[in-house]
Formats: C-alpha cells, sequence, structure tokens
C-alpha cells in the first residue's frame, strides 16, 4: 500500500472547494486509491466498495464523478472497456513508481508535463519507475 501526502494547501484549492463535501471526500478517497503516477478506476463496484460507507447509487456517483471532472481534478478516460480516472497535479514525490492501472491516454495529460515525463520514462523503463 503506497503512502500518500496530502497537503494543507488542499484546502485553499478553489477547484476542491467548487465541490460540496461529499465530492471533496470522494476526491480524497480517490488521492488515497490512485497508484503512484495518479491513475484510479471509478468503476462503481470498485468505488462503492472502497470509497463509501455507504454506497450511492450509480446517478449520484456519475453526478459525483462529474463534478470532479469539471473542476479538473480528475480527467476521465477507459481503456479495455474499463473507466478509470487521471488526477493531474498529482505531484507524490517517491522512490520508486508503480502504475495499477492502464496509462492514461495522451489527451487526458496535454497540460500536465511533469505527468508526461513520468509516464514517458516508465514506458521506456519498463515496469518500475525510480523517481
Amino acid at each position: 500500500m503506497p503512502s500518500r501526502i496530502i497537503r494543507e494547501s488542499i484546502l485553499d484549492s478553489e477547484r476542491y472547494l467548487e465541490l460540496n463535501e461529499g465530492e471533496q471526500l470522494l476526491f480524497i478517497h480517490l488521492l488515497l486509491l490512485a497508484d503512484d503516477f495518479g491513475c484510479v478506476s471509478v468503476a462503481p463496484a470498485f468505488l462503492g466498495r472502497r470509497a463509501f460507507a455507504e454506497r450511492p447509487g450509480l446517478p449520484r456517483l456519475i453526478r459525483m464523478l462529474s463534478a470532479l471532472a469539471d473542476v479538473d481534478l480528475i480527467r476521465i478516460y477507459e481503456s479495455g472497456g474499463a473507466r478509470f480516472a487521471f488526477i493531474p497535479r498529482f505531484g507524490q514525490r517517491l522512490r520508486v513508481l508503480h502504475l495499477r492501472s492502464p496509462i492514461p491516454p495522451d489527451s487526458v495529460l496535454n497540460d500536465d508535463p511533469e505527468a508526461q515525463k513520468k509516464f514517458q520514462q516508465f514506458k521506456e523503463n519498463g515496469d518500475n519507475l525510480t523517481g
């Protein structure tokens, strides 16, 4: 289980503050569930089991994920028929990086040069990336 650092500056983030409390909590849970590159499954069964004490209905979950995407805290993409999210500006600094989710398409990484660099190095170096 990777360690995560959630900085207090999140409490000053305009993107984060635009969300309601339930959406904010979902975002924190996504930060904790994401792999070392900021990618995480957004499959309803996975999130229902891992991110909520009481599972929301599918329409509510879709609205919550859409709210996170609308303020660019996540970018949703599909791979192999499954839905994932990439968290831009993820910014975790680890020694070895492991990818558990499919690499997002380039369009999802378009304005995050740090993530583009990490994914490119990962592609070039194989299964693990030393940070």
